[in-house]
């Protein structure tokens, strides 16, 4: 469960900009022990979180996932999307895949969810992500794994 009278004191945003991501394929970001990589697939783009050891996404809480109003229209995809499931914990990797148009255009994605750092202390988190139009391709649709997702 997530503490919501400490909600405001822990809540993180990390923005990514344009410029740090527009530079790397892998368009992937690191914060408070969750990676989150972006892959391009057919038609789509595969968000894949991952986290360090002893760092857990929440699931009855999910993951909600936002675009700015501007560019919805770059989206094959109803927002909010959110992605839950009836477990304290999603099984990491999590992939999230989001329809889209074929499009060059950058685009802004946020997302927010808890992290837990152990069964009593879960925090929110909120994150923003410039998605680069030539991000890494991933036609399988898995997230592969990564070092520390438990």
């Amino acid at each position: 469960m997530l503490r919501s009278d400490l909600a405001l004191v822990f809540c993180a945003s990390v923005v990514v900009s344009h410029s740090a991501l527009a530079e790397s394929l892998s368009n992937v970001a690191h914060m408070r022990g969750v990676t989150i990589s972006v892959y391009r697939m057919s038609g789509a783009y595969l968000l894949c979180m991952g986290a360090e050891p002893k760092t857990k996404i929440a699931g009855e809480y999910g993951v909600e996932v936002t675009v700015p109003v501007r560019e919805r229209s770059l989206w094959n995809e109803s927002f909010p999307k959110l992605t839950t499931i009836g477990q304290p914990y999603f099984e990491l990797p999590l992939g999230i895949e989001l329809a889209a148009f074929p499009s060059e255009a950058y685009r802004r994605v946020n997302l927010h969810f808890g992290i837990c750092f152990d069964a009593r202390v879960c925090d929110p988190i909120d994150v923003s992500l410039t998605v680069s139009p030539r991000a890494e391709r991933n036609d399988k649709g898995v997230c592969p794994a990564s070092k520390g997702s438990e």
